[in-house]
C-alpha cells in the first residue's frame, strides 16, 4: 500500500569480580568508536574535532587540553566504567561527552595549563560551576541521542570514581566533595530527563503536523543543547508553519525533507516573514556544522524561494549540485530546477524537469510532488487535504481515557511566556507510559506514549508489530508516514494512533493522542 509521506548495594573490586561476569573490558577501539558515535550525534563536520587518547596517569579521570586539542581518558576511569557491566559504554560516553562539551564551550577558564578535568580543582569547579553543569547536561543529552543512558548511571559512576581516586572520607581541599559533585549531577539528571521528554514531545508534535508547537519545543532545547539536526528541525517547523500563508503566492510542493504532504492548518501566531527568516537562520546554522549536509542546504533553498529571495537561490543550487551524490538528491534538485524555470517563465523547461521526477518510480514521494507541480504548471486546480478532524479514540494505555484526562500536578515546563502566547508542556509518568499535555493558550494537545512490551492497541498492535500487521489490523483507515532519522512515524489520525517504527518497519513505541 502506498501512503503519502508527509531517525548496588555492592562495590566489588576487580580482583574479586572476574571480567567474564561483567562482559569484555573496553578496548581502545571501543573508546574511539564511542567517541565517533557522539560526534555523529552532534553532527559536526565543520571543524577539527579533538582526538581521544587513553593514558595511564591517575589524575583527572578524563580531561581536555585545548593546546593539543586532545581529550584524555585515563585507564583507571575506563576500569571503573567496566565495573558497570552492560552500562560500561554509557559511562565512558558520558566522560567523553563531558570533555567534548569543554571543547565546544571555548571559554578561557582552563587555568591549570589550559586543561579541563572531570576531577577538577575545587576552586576552579566553584568558579565555573555553570560550565560544569552545562558540560554534564550536554553530555547526558548527546549520549541519549547516541543511544546511551548516562542518566541511569551518573550517580553510581561518581561514587565509583571518587572511591577509586581515593577522594572519599577525606577532607578535600583540591577537589569538590562527592556531595557537591553529586548535587550538580542530580540537578543535571532532572534537567536532562525533562529535555529528553520535551525532545520526545517535539518529535510527536512534528509527526502530528503541529509545527508551531514542535517549533517552540525544539527552541526550548536550544537553550541547553546544540546539534545539527536540532537546527534543521527548527527550520523545518518554521517553514511548515509558514506554508498556509504562502500557498497563494507559492503554490508549488517543495522537496522538503520529511513531512511534505500535510493537512493545512490555521495560520501561525508568528507572521509569515518571521517564520521564513527563522527557517533561513536555523538552516544556515545547520550548514555551519557540516558543509556537506545536503538536507539543510536543500531546505535553505526552499526557504529562500518561499521568502522571495530569488537572488540567493541560484548560487545555492549550483553549490548543491556539487554535493548531490545520491539519485534521490538529484531528483530533489530537478524539482527545484523546475520551480525556478517556471519563475523565469520557461514553462516547457519546467514541465521537463517535473516530468523527469514524475515518471521515475524509484522515489514515489518525489513523484507525487512532481505530479502536483505538473498540475500547477498546466493550470489545473490542486486538491489539498482539509483541516484537522478530531480522532475517535478507542484505545487506552494504563487504563487512562485520554479524552477526559487532566492532571495539573504533573511536571510543568514553561516553553514560551509571551502575552497572549503562553505555551507549556505537562509531563506525567505512569506505570508503563507517559502523558504529555502541550498547552498553547486555551488549546491542549494530549499525547500518551508507551514502550511497554505488554501494551497493545484494541486491534492487538504493540511493540515489535510490523507495518504489514498494522495495515491488516486497520484496513480502511487513512495512513500517513513521516520520515525521521531512525525510521518513520505511521499516523492513523482518525484513530488517534501514532506508531514509531524502526528502519525494519517494526514498532518501537506507540501513542494515543487527541487535540
Amino acid at each position: 500500500m502506498k501512503y503519502p509521506i508527509s531517525k548496588g548495594s555492592y562495590v566489588l573490586l576487580f580482583c574479586f569480580f572476574p571480567f567474564f561476569l561483567m562482559g569484555s573490558p573496553l578496548t581502545n577501539a571501543d573508546i574511539q568508536s564511542i567517541f565517533s558515535e557522539l560526534t555523529v550525534a552532534v553532527g559536526d563536520k565543520s571543524r577539527t574535532l579533538p582526538k581521544v587518547v587513553v593514558r595511564q596517569e591517575k589524575r583527572f579521570g578524563a580531561s581536555y587540553k585545548r593546546s593539543e586539542n586532545t581529550i584524555f581518558i585515563e585507564q583507571t576511569a575506563i576500569d571503573i566504567c567496566n565495573t558497570l557491566g552492560e552500562d560500561a559504554k554509557s559511562a565512558v560516553a558520558f566522560l567523553l561527552g563531558h570533555e567534548l562539551t569543554h571543547y565546544y564551550q571555548k571559554h578561557d577558564w582552563q587555568e591549570a595549563g589550559f586543561t579541563t578535568g572531570f576531577l577538577t580543582n575545587a576552586a576552579i569547579f566553584q568558579k565555573h560551576i555553570h560550565h560544569e553543569r552545562e558540560a554534564d547536561t550536554y553530555s547526558a543529552f548527546i549520549t541519549h541521542l547516541a543511544g546511551y543512558n548516562s542518566i541511569k548511571i551518573l550517580p553510581e559512576l561518581l561514587d565509583k570514581i571518587y572511591q577509586a581516586y581515593g577522594l572519599v572520607g577525606k577532607e578535600l581541599r583540591s577537589y569538590p566533595t562527592l556531595a557537591e559533585r553529586k548535587a550538580v549531577a542530580n540537578e543535571v539528571c532532572k534537567t536532562v530527563q525533562g529535555l529528553i521528554d520535551i525532545y520526545q514531545v517535539g518529535n510527536y508534535l512534528y509527526a502530528l503536523g503541529k509545527y508551531e508547537e514542535a517549533l517552540v519545543s525544539y527552541e526550548y532545547l536550544l537553550k541547553y543543547v546544540r546539534y545539527k539536526e536540532l537546527y534543521n528541525n527548527i527550520g523545518l517547523c518554521a517553514l511548515y508553519a509558514a506554508l498556509p500563508a504562502t500557498r497563494r503566492d507559492f503554490p508549488f510542493d517543495y522537496p522538503l525533507t520529511l513531512d511534505t504532504n500535510v493537512p493545512l492548518r490555521a495560520p501561525s501566531s508568528f507572521t509569515k516573514d518571521e517564520l521564513l527568516q527563522k527557517a533561513i537562520y536555523h538552516f544556515a546554522e545547520a550548514t555551519t556544522y557540516d558543509a556537506s549536509y545536503f538536507v539543510s542546504y536543500l531546505n535553505l533553498v526552499c526557504a529562500y524561494d518561499l521568502a522571495g529571495e530569488f537572488d540567493k537561490v541560484d548560487p545555492l543550487l549550483r553549490s548543491l549540485k556539487k554535493i548531490a551524490f545520491q539519485a534521490e538528491e538529484q531528483q530533489q534538485l530537478n524539482l527545484l530546477e523546475g520551480i525556478q524555470a517556471f519563475r523565469r517563465q520557461q514553462k516547457e523547461v519546467a514541465l521537463d524537469y517535473f516530468s523527469r521526477v514524475a515518471t521515475n518510480p524509484t522515489f514515489p514521494k518525489l513523484a507525487d510532488l512532481a505530479n502536483t507541480n505538473l498540475q500547477i504548471v498546466q493550470g489545473q486546480k490542486v486538491q489539498r487535504k482539509a483541516g484537522y478532524q478530531p480522532p475517535r479514540l478507542a484505545d487506552k494505555i494504563d487504563g487512562i481515557n485520554l479524552l477526559f484526562y487532566e492532571n495539573e500536578a504533573a511536571d510543568n515546563f514553561l516553553l514560551r511566556d509571551e502575552p497572549l502566547h503562553q505555551q507549556s508542556v505537562l509531563i506525567h509518568s505512569l506505570k508503563s507510559s507517559k502523558i504529555y499535555l502541550f498547552k498553547s493558550n486555551e488549546q491542549v494537545t494530549k499525547i500518551q506514549f508507551t514502550k511497554a512490551p505488554n501494551a497493545r492497541t484494541s486491534h492487538n498492535i504493540g511493540i515489535g508489530s510490523s507495518i504489514r500487521q498494522i495495515e491488516v489490523a486497520y484496513p480502511n483507515t487513512e495512513k500517513r508516514l513521516v520520515a525521521h532519522t531512525n525510521g518513520v512515524y505511521l499516523l492513523l489520525e482518525a484513530k488517534g494512533l501514532l506508531f514509531n517504527l524502526d528502519k525494519q518497519n517494526r514498532v518501537l513505541e506507540w501513542c494515543v493522542f487527541i487535540n
